[in-house]
């Protein structure tokens, strides 16, 4: 009897436990269902932005107000289910490097044309050499067009909103809408036709502009290849450029043209500078959140050319790491930037993902040699040019 009271009491003890753990369970299920051991999504998205978004401080007064809008989104509305509600308000903040995507497999539309896009927009009418201005983008003018479909571009500057809606007719749509014919001002139109896009033009290539000036075409600083390993991304970069720094060494003068780069590393912006350089260059100073700043110089390389001629072509294509190469040949080397401002962006962009989407933000401040940010403001030309930038530079001493 003494044995079947003790089995039973520990029979009763056991399934006591078992209950108690159980209810433990149950309990921090509930607790993490509401958010109480983790963050929800929008929590992590207000939270990204208060306190990891270093842009932040760039007209703060108006990023606070858009903020606090998606703060009372967020009370009644999952990221997840209303996406398109969010993606208007981060676009709203004014940042070219701030942008919330939708997950998915990327399909571009291409619309086959190529523009020019300065302060007037120059379109590439099929088998004629001359580019022709555009006035009207489907009967609607373009600075009215460039008004009513801005809001599908994120962007640092009004001047860079304006050239990356410009942009979506050429290239970067992503489907948003159609466009079908652009008014020119000899009052013929060009019809676009919609068209799978091309393969990217290598992202370095250069020509003889004439007997005694070579043109050194830099499309981007990040060179995808069959490899998407760093290491060989940096390497078809290097031996791009190294192969234009060899041909253009012949001439007396080289004009670099940053027109439309659209940026890339930090490790390809310090090799372009070494071969371009003449003496020790201020680089920038940077400062992420939380942390000192901190500045940095580069050297020229020992086969610079720095000691030649050189004038660099910019636009409002000109972003990110391209807007450190422009800033440092100008502030540090005294070179002729001809064309018009850059976009005005920078801050080595960091991500993060949610369910269904991916938030890209800058996560520190850059700062030019002359102590201006490169944020919202841009490098300006000290030459001004049109469509005619490239001639001009050529003139430049």
């Amino acid at each position: 009897m003494k044995l079947g009271l003790w089995l039973k009491i520990i029979l009763m003890e056991l399934i006591h436990g078992l209950i108690s753990k159980l209810k433990i369970i149950l309990f921090t299920i509930t607790l993490l269902l509401n958010g109480c051991f983790f963050k929800s999504e929008e929590a992590v998205l207000i939270d990204t932005l208060k306190n990891k978004y270093a842009n932040l401080k760039v007209n703060q007064g108006h990023k606070d107000q858009v903020i606090a809008s998606i703060e009372a989104l967020s009370k009644d509305k999952k990221l997840r289910d209303h996406l398109p509600l969010y993606q208007s308000l981060i676009q709203k903040m004014g940042d070219g490097h701030l942008v919330l995507n939708e997950k998915r497999e990327f399909k571009e539309d291409y619309f086959q044309v190529e523009l020019k896009i300065q302060k007037k927009v120059f379109a590439k009418v099929p088998g004629e050499v001359e580019f022709k201005e555009v006035l009207e983008v489907d009967s609607i003018p373009v600075e009215k067009w460039v008004e009513e479909h801005s809001h599908h571009v994120s962007a640092s500057s009004i001047h860079g909103k304006r050239y990356r809606t410009l942009k979506m007719i050429e290239s970067r749509n992503e489907g948003l809408f159609d466009v079908g014919r652009l008014g020119l001002n000899d009052k013929s139109s060009l019809q676009i036709e919609k068209k799978k896009r091309p393969s990217r033009p290598a992202c370095i290539t250069g020509y003889p502009f004439d007997e005694s000036i070579y043109v050194i075409k830099v499309n981007s600083f990040w060179c995808e290849g069959k490899s998407d390993k760093r290491e060989d991304i940096f390497n078809n970069f290097k031996i791009a450029l190294d192969r234009q720094v060899e041909v253009a060494d012949f001439y007396e003068k080289i004009i670099l043209d940053l027109r439309d780069n659209g940026g890339g590393a930090d490790q390809e912006v310090r090799y372009l500078l070494g071969h371009f350089i003449s003496k020790k260059a201020f680089l920038y100073s940077y400062q992420f959140v939380g942390k000192e700043k901190i500045t940095e110089f580069i050297e020229p390389l020992p086969a610079s050319l720095g000691e030649k001629p050189i004038t660099v072509l910019i636009n409002g294509g000109c972003f990110s790491a391209c807007e450190v190469v422009a800033g440092v040949l100008k502030d540090a080397e005294s070179r002729n930037l001809v064309g018009e401002r850059t976009h005005g962006g920078a801050g080595d962009p960091l991500k993060t993902e949610f369910s269904n989407s991916i938030l890209t933000y800058p996560s520190c401040l850059v700062w030019r040699q002359n102590g201006s940010l490169y944020e919202g403001v841009g490098v300006m030309p000290t030459v001004m040019g049109e469509s005619n930038s490239l001639k001009r530079a050529s003139l430049l001493d």
